[in-house]
């Protein structure tokens, strides 16, 4: 089996530009970067232009040691079918014709020339975008893709890059050349789709994700945006604002960041949430801002913390800002149904609390294990089950008929059920234990112990 013998064959049947004939022996031959660097040549036009230019060398041998015909006839297909200019000169230096008509290559119809201007016009795509790393694709016609599977089994070619492989390899070193970006196959700014057949460029601006924790100061507001029932639409019910509420902590927090961001839209992912009439205290609730399609990218966080807290006005608060990646969404997901958390509560009796009621407490809920069923007020949105959470640590203040309790259980026990008993559906409860009437008046959470 002969290299040289191969390339000749391929381009006796077909007419192939350097890229796509090199392209078949990519596997073969390591060409440091500095050699196709210096010649302008990508790897495999290197390859597929040595090839061209080593045969044309033994041909003009063959002919000058008396084999003329053979030597011109390969010549020939170097001139025409490699369009190989080397082999066009040496046909014209010896007196030979030959046809000077330039062939289309069969395997990548000239497209491997346009890499460079759709280089330019992936690269103009992205103009309104800041971004550091990006990833180059492309689609290729399904006609090109079946020829070179032909041409390989018919040759039996076993050392082959795909077409596909090549193309956005090189236009991807194009675009990292002229912009000083660069390329990320993993988790790029944006992506550029080149479509080889129309010369269309598609392009994908992927999510900027900040991580943070948030105070909710007030009560009264919804961690997420509350559609009314009029689905978005306004009416009479919501003011015509299609909200059931007027602001939450999603919008408080993702306004300022839209605006900085220039961005198409942004989903707000809470670690767990805490009720509408409960403040979110301490260190703060973990969460992640996915912003989509932004076209400002270099954010000073600091300075977002400041405009966050300057809109909320009073209301919320974030800290801990930094960007993150899509996977950590479902971390905190995950991890929100298990991470202990600490609530401060504010409970009334419907008689006067006792010293010796306090040690019941204490005594029968520390390291209890609470069994709830799906508290009624969420049983509409919430899988009717059975939920066992522990309580770790419990201690309470008292004066008259009011109690105060720090609670530290798991995460996902439902609060206002444990004092109540939701008629019997969370056992045991405060109520239960003082046989007495037990409701929640004010609710904090001082503490997610996400970390």
């Amino acid at each position: 089996m002969n290299v040289l013998n191969i390339a000749l064959q391929m381009l006796s049947s077909h007419s192939l530009c350097d890229s796509c004939l090199g392209r078949q022996f990519a596997l073969l031959g390591n060409i440091p970067e500095n050699v196709f660097k210096s010649k302008n040549l990508s790897p495999n036009a290197c390859r597929g232009f040595s090839l061209k230019m080593t045969l044309t060398l033994q041909d003009h041998l063959t002919y000058d040691l008396g084999s003329k015909d053979e030597g011109i006839k390969s010549l020939k297909i170097l001139a025409e079918n490699g369009n190989f200019e080397p082999a066009r000169e040496t046909l014209t230096m010896l007196g030979k014709n030959f046809d000077q008509t330039s062939r289309i290559c069969y395997l990548c119809d000239g497209k491997i020339e346009l890499n460079s201007e759709h280089a330019e016009k992936a690269i103009a795509s992205l103009t309104s975008y800041e971004f550091e790393t990006f990833l180059c694709g492309s689609v290729i016609p399904i006609h090109l893709k079946e020829r070179e599977d032909e041409l390989r089994s018919k040759f039996n070619i076993k050392w082959g890059e795909a077409l596909k492989s090549e193309i956005n390899r090189e236009t991807g070193k194009m675009i990292a050349k002229i912009t000083g970006k660069q390329a990320d196959l993993a988790n790029p700014d944006v992506a550029t789709i080149i479509d080889i057949e129309s010369g269309q460029i598609s392009t994908s601006i992927n999510p900027l994700f900040i991580y943070g924790r948030y105070r909710k100061l007030i009560r009264g507001i919804p961690q997420s945006k509350w559609p009314c029932k009029c689905e978005g639409i306004g009416c009479s019910v919501c003011n015509w604002t299609g909200k059931k509420y007027a602001i939450s902590v999603e919008e408080l927090i993702t306004t300022p960041i839209l605006e900085l961001t220039d961005a198409k839209d942004a989903k707000f992912h809470g670690s767990g949430r805490e009720d509408i009439d409960a403040r979110m205290l301490g260190k703060g609730r973990p969460f992640i801002v996915e912003i989509k399609e932004p076209k400002r990218r270099k954010l000073n966080l600091m300075d977002l913390e400041n405009r966050i807290r300057d809109y909320a006005n009073g209301k919320v608060e974030v800290t801990q800002l930094k960007f993150t990646k899509k996977d950590m969404v479902r971390k905190i997901k995950a991890i929100s149904q298990h991470a202990e958390k600490i609530y401060k509560c504010s409970i009334r009796v419907d008689r006067d609390i006792s010293l010796e009621d306090v040690e019941k407490i204490k005594k029968e809920l520390t390291n209890a294990t609470i069994q709830q069923r799906t508290p009624l007020r969420v049983s509409h949105r919430r899988v009717d089950k059975i939920r066992m959470k522990k309580i770790h640590d419990i201690d309470a203040k008292i004066d008259g008929n009011l109690m105060e309790l720090v609670i530290r259980c798991d995460g996902g026990l439902y609060i206002k059920e444990l004092i109540s008993g939701d008629g019997g559906r969370t056992t045991p409860s405060i109520s239960e234990l003082l046989s007495a009437s037990a409701e929640c008046l004010e609710l904090d959470v001082l503490e997610v112990q996400l970390d």
